[in-house]
C-alpha cells in the first residue's frame, strides 16, 4: 500500500495567531460583563420605580431613585461600547492601555445609587 500523505490545511492570507484571537474574545466577554451590569442597574430602576405606590416624599425618593439608576444603566451601555471599540483598535494597532475611565465612572455612579437605595430603605424602615 502507498504511503498517503494527507496535505496541510491551506494557509489563509491573513495569518490571525491564537493569542489575538484570545485578546479580542477577552474584549468580548468584557463588554458582555458590563452590559449585564446595566442590565441589573435597569432592572433596579424599573422595580424603584414600581415602589411609587408608598405615600409623601417617599414617592418622590423611590421615583429619582428609578430614574437614576436607569439613567446610569443606560448610561453604562454606552460607555460601555465606547471602551470596547477603543480596546478593539488598541488591540488591533498593539497600543493598547488599559481603560481607567469606565470602571471608576461606573464605581462612582453605582455607589451613588446604592447609597439612594440604603437611604430609602432606612426611611422605609424607620417609618413602619
Amino acid at each position: 500500500m502507498a504511503n498517503v500523505q494527507t496535505p496541510e490545511p491551506a494557509r489563509s492570507e491573513v495569518d490571525i495567531d491564537d493569542a489575538m484571537i484570545r485578546t479580542h474574545l477577552a474584549n468580548e466577554r468584557t463588554f458582555l460583563a458590563w452590559l449585564r451590569t446595566a442590565i441589573v442597574l435597569i432592572g433596579a430602576g424599573v422595580a424603584a420605580a414600581a415602589l411609587t405606590e408608598v405615600e409623601g416624599s417617599d414617592r418622590l425618593f423611590a421615583i429619582v431613585l428609578g430614574t437614576l439608576s436607569v439613567l446610569v444603566g443606560c448610561g453604562l451601555v454606552a460607555f460601555a461600547y465606547i471602551d470596547y471599540r477603543e480596546t478593539l483598535v488598541g488591540i488591533e494597532r498593539g497600543t493598547f492601555r488599559p481603560a481607567t475611565r469606565l470602571p471608576l465612572l461606573a464605581t462612582l455612579l453605582i455607589a451613588i445609587v446604592g447609597v439612594g437605595a440604603l437611604v430609602f430603605a432606612v426611611v422605609e424602615w424607620s417609618n413602619d
